[in-house]
């Protein structure tokens, strides 16, 4: 064996560091350790012990972060990994448009999150589960760093717990991390802006600011919304930099200026081709920009939809069910709900005015408000609406903020309470879906289902049965029978053999439709979306001469068939006869 004096000076010092690293040496090891464990007999449960908190309440309330992830984790991987539901409308338009055209034209698409699916698509194929890929990533990202970003914005539990149990088990983030659109991204660039930016703040290395700034110089690809974060972001950035590292104020200044060429040449090339009159449109359907019809103002008008928004952490009272309680008394406790969270939201506020938080108001309170002035001047929705999905981390942070100030050592044990009664609590009592489908702003489809009844239904028929889809239901008609791999084997040409079909643009067609198609012989058979008004036409006599055979249903779709009614044969005058 080589003595170590016959190394080099370099390299003797070069073991001496890495044993160093590594630990003592035997000599300084209790005599028991040479031949035994090094650690005591609890060193392990010790050390996780310390990791999850140092008080027996941390460790309490680390638990419950933990089992709150993981919750988070089951209801975004169900209706992923498991029992997948299939594409709605908006879906369907966004795949054949990923499919059939340029990027110019997908218009109100980030180029980023278009490229990639893309890519996807073109690789595998375009199916539910690859192009929801992406946001189902980030819908996880986000909830396994909801700890991280709490640690970092609270000092205290009740702060903590309360965030993280909103974003783990919030059914916005969750359904639109199962969806394939890109809001559930936006959602985790915007809650990586200010974990990536609260980090430098702390630590102030190079390595860390250059993560937050190519962190928002990608992320603007991916999201629009994204540019909402941008002002209380660098703002907070340049004075932090100007103030203590003069060198990385060039830094920020120069990424901020490579930012706005970014926004403007996305302007350029994509978002000044957007109709002009959709700001209108949205706003008579979703109520979500102001049209100037009826008396009230905009100020007013805007006051009722900020009011809304600061509800969006508690959002899934508008899908609880009975509880073994009447329709009044849940109606009372959704009442209830939405206060309690307008007055976190104030207190919030007052919070982080009183203790002069001004960094955390830079970049969780400022977004909102540039949001709102985008809306003031008409170019983004403003209110309680799936473009909005990324205020969930704003809104809840500032609702957590409530709670983040000095409190009696003899009521640490409240800690956990706020969490586990206004999150917790409604879910166990109201929750009967459990995220077995996607609820808020948004809705499975079952097309897939319907086109194998039909295929069933057309079994031996004799010859091609007219069937006609409502405008809402041409599209996933469209999508599933001609561009998904699955269905399309299965169904497309047992559909094209025994059914004729019709696609309708506007649903007003839809008595003139049937009349044109129904006969006396041969039924006529037409898919209706969620929402159709079929049922009322029935009912006020708009399909004169017309009559139902069946009606069924399959998830939110609707189908019926009918037939004419065969004419009556006219009476025969029978002769006078003389007395």
């Amino acid at each position: 064996m080589v003595s170590r004096e016959f190394l080099p000076a370099k390299a003797r010092a070069w073991f001496a560091a890495i044993g160093a690293r590594l630990g003592r040496t035997r000599a300084e090891l209790p005599p028991q350790a040479e031949n035994g464990p090094r650690l005591p007999k609890r060193g392990f449960l010790a050390a996780v012990g310390a990791r999850l908190g140092k008080t027996p309440l941390e460790r309490v309330v680390a638990a419950l972060m933990v089992l709150f992830v993981l919750a988070g984790l089951a209801f975004r991987a169900r209706g992923f990994l498991f029992e997948a539901s299939a594409f709605w409308l908006d879906e369907c338009v966004w795949a054949m448009n990923l499919t059939t055209r340029p990027l110019s034209q997908n218009l109100i698409r980030p180029p980023g999150f278009i490229l990639i699916s893309k890519a996807l698509s073109v690789t595998f194929s375009p199916t539910e589960t690859v192009l929801r890929a992406l946001p189902w990533v980030a819908g996880i990202a986000v909830t396994l760093a909801s700890p991280a970003l709490a640690r970092r914005l609270y000092q205290s539990l009740t702060s903590r717990l309360l965030f993280v149990a909103i974003i783990c088990l919030n059914p916005a983030a969750i359904d639109f991390s199962k969806e394939f659109k890109p809001y559930s991204i936006g959602l985790l660039l915007h809650f990586s802006m200010i974990l990536l930016a609260l980090r430098y703040v702390e630590t102030r290395r190079g390595r860390d600011l250059g993560l937050v700034l190519g962190g928002a110089a990608l992320g603007c690809l991916f999201t629009q919304d994204l540019i909402f974060a941008f002002p209380g972001l660098f703002a907070l950035l340049g004075l932090e930099t100007f103030r203590k590292n003069r060198n990385h104020f060039f830094w920020v200044a120069g990424a901020a200026g490579l930012i706005v060429t970014v926004i403007a040449a996305q302007y350029f090339f994509l978002w000044r081709h957007l109709p002009k009159d959709s700001s209108e449109y949205w706003g008579n359907k979703y109520n979500v920009f102001y049209t100037g019809k009826g008396a009230r103002n905009y100020l007013s008008w805007a006051f009722e939809r900020y009011r809304d928004m600061t509800g969006l952490p508690g959002i899934r009272r508008e899908y609880w069910q009975d509880g073994g309680m009447e329709f009044a008394q849940r109606q009372m406790f959704r009442t209830a709900d939405r206060v309690l969270w307008l007055t976190l939201h104030l207190m919030g506020l007052m919070v982080m005015v009183w203790r002069k938080r001004w960094r955390e108001a830079l970049l969780i309170a400022l977004p909102v408000y540039v949001l709102w002035a985008f809306n003031a001047a008409g170019f983004w929705p403003f209110g309680m609406f799936r473009t909005n999905v990324f205020t969930v981390v704003y809104m809840t942070a500032i609702a957590a903020m409530a709670f983040d100030v000095p409190s009696d050592p003899k009521l640490r044990w409240f800690a956990p309470i706020p969490a586990l009664a206004i999150v917790v609590l409604p879910i166990v009592v109201f929750e009967g879906v459990w995220h077995s489908r996607k609820q808020a702003f948004t809705y499975d489809s079952k097309i897939p289902q319907l086109l194998e009844r039909l295929v069933r239904i057309g079994e031996g028929s004799d010859g091609r049965a007219p069937l006609i889809l409502d405008r809402r239901s041409c599209d996933p008609w469209r999508f599933y029978t001609q561009f998904h791999p699955s269905t399309r084997a299965r169904f497309a040409e047992l559909l094209s053999e025994n059914y004729d079909a019709h696609c309708l643009r506007d649903d007003t067609l839809i008595p003139a439709e049937l009349q044109r198609y129904a006969t006396s012989r041969q039924a006529v058979w037409i898919v209706l979306h969620v929402g159709h008004g079929l049922d009322k036409m029935l009912r006020t006599g708009k399909l004169p001469g017309l009559y139902r055979i069946s009606r069924f249903e399959v998830g939110p779709h609707t189908v019926m068939s009918f037939r004419r009614r065969a004419p009556r044969p006219p009476a025969i005058e029978q002769p006078l006869t003389a007395p």
